[in-house]
């Protein structure tokens, strides 16, 4: 698996920072490590154990697919 960070991730969502590590095989696999999203006040830590953000984060995976593979 390799490595990733991305600085600035603009989605209908809204702007995302992350950093995981992924695997570009026939099925994309992705294991986030951090996710911040931005606020008003700047960059803020979202809790991956939130039932929210998890379902966040699976719709955010063919985006960082994307991202990643371009």
């Amino acid at each position: 698996m390799r490595q990733f960070t991305i600085n600035r991730l603009t989605t209908n969502f809204g702007i995302f920072k992350l950093s995981g590590v992924w695997r570009d095989t026939p099925d994309f696999t992705c294991q986030i490590y951090s996710l911040e999203m931005m606020g008003t006040d700047g960059w803020i830590q979202l809790n991956a154990e939130n039932e929210r953000v998890q379902m966040l984060r699976n719709s955010l995976l063919p985006l960082i697919n994307a991202h990643l593979c371009c």
